[in-house]
């Protein structure tokens, strides 16, 4: 159930930058600048790296949750996540572009992942 809290918060986190970047589209035809378009670009960045590695980094959450994982694992994978997402978003959000946070953000992602395996595997081996 806590990765189920996690999906729907992410979910609506990816919703809320979808929305935005239709926002800053729209601005861009009415106004007609292209300061809304670069913004969109870089909003995108974020956009596709969530599309990208939420939806694995989930489901492993899920298997390893129904395989008896602890709750304080699974929270701190969650955590770990949606940090990990909201740094990334939030470096490319900045223009011109702050490369340290986004980077920092693939780390916490990145560990999400090696986590999940590492328990994963453990549990199919029968040690956690």
């Amino acid at each position: 159930m806590i990765t189920t809290l996690f999906a729907v918060l992410l979910a609506g986190l990816y919703m809320c930058v979808a929305w935005y970047m239709i926002w800053l589209r729209r601005l861009s035809r009415k106004k007609q600048v292209d300061w809304p378009l670069r913004w969109y670009d870089r909003c995108g960045h974020g956009r596709d790296h969530m599309a990208q590695y939420m939806p694995l980094a989930l489901l492993l959450m899920f298997l390893i949750e129904r395989g008896g994982a602890s709750p304080a694992v699974m929270w701190l994978e969650g955590l770990l996540l949606t940090a990990g997402f909201l740094l990334h978003l939030w470096g490319f959000a900045q223009y011109p572009g702050n490369y340290t946070t986004p980077a920092i953000g693939t780390v916490l992602i990145t560990a999400v992942y090696a986590i999940a395996c590492l328990l994963g595997l453990g549990q199919y081996l029968g040690l956690a």
